[in-house]
């Protein structure tokens, strides 16, 4: 009898899974997870989440920035300003590390010729319900054929809703709004024009795709779909990379000022 029961509802699963990446209107085909191999119980925690869900994840590798990967970060479109000051201080490797790693995937995707329907990607530091293609169904009817992007949460939101569950983010300048990158679906018809923007980097990535908001057609589902792990992102190896970084600048600047006898 367990075992009808486990079969059972692993059917169901699958039936909702093909549901939601069938015919018609479907948001998304694939599904991926940027996350790091020197972090395997990260990537352990979310596919949990995304089985429980029906979701199948494919992983994208996080990037670690180097002082040998330093050394080709301009031709790669980063500019030295944003990792080097003039007195030879470095910072903002983990930000330019998770900047690279979603830039790289929208290049595969691109790259695998996909140009219709639209690709989900998460953050590995993301709580995804079990009901997730659920809520994802009810509201997919709402999303305007226009879309670019659709996140399935952020932080500071600022925008106007357009439909009872979907909202149109407003365009930022201050960094301060429209926080987050960590689960989106974006439409594969755009990553070009996507890719376009961000052949150099000007801010992390969140922030600098909001920064052209009235060149694309960014919506949030409201409420939130999926939420941020709290406890697993503040100690991710992007965060502390850029504690250490800091802590290690502060030192160095503190022995710059101690007098010499």
């Amino acid at each position: 009898m367990r075992q009808k029961r486990s079969r059972s509802r692993r059917m169901r699963r699958r039936r909702q899974t093909r549901k939601q990446r069938g015919g018609g209107k479907q948001l998304f085909q694939d599904a991926y997870v940027i996350t790091l191999k020197e972090t395997p119980e990260r990537f352990q925690k979310v596919n949990a989440f995304a089985e429980a869900a029906g979701l199948r994840l494919n992983v994208w590798p996080g990037v670690i920035v180097t002082k040998e990967l330093e050394k080709k970060l301009p031709e790669l479109g980063v500019g030295t300003t944003n990792f080097r000051s003039r007195d030879g201080l470095r910072f903002n490797y983990g930000t330019i590390g998770a900047f690279l790693a979603f830039r790289g995937l929208l290049r595969h995707i691109y790259e695998k010729g996909l140009r219709t329907g639209g690709t989900l990607v998460f953050q590995d530091d993301v709580i995804i319900p079990p009901d997730f293609l659920a809520k994802l169904e009810a509201i997919q009817a709402d999303v305007p054929s226009d879309w670019d992007m659709l996140y399935l949460d952020k932080v500071a939101v600022d925008g106007v809703l357009v439909k009872p569950h979907i909202m149109r983010l407003n365009k930022d300048m201050t960094a301060t709004k429209n926080l987050g990158n960590w689960g989106f679906i974006v439409n594969n018809a755009s990553i070009p024009r996507i890719l376009h923007l961000y052949r150099f980097m000007i801010d992390t990535s969140d922030i600098q795709i909001m920064k052209f908001a009235d060149e694309f057609n960014i919506y949030l589902a409201k409420p939130s779909i999926i939420t941020r792990d709290e406890k697993v992102w503040r100690n991710s190896i992007i965060v502390n990379v850029d504690k250490n970084m800091t802590r290690s600048n502060r030192n160095a600047e503190a022995k710059e000022a101690v007098p010499k006898a």
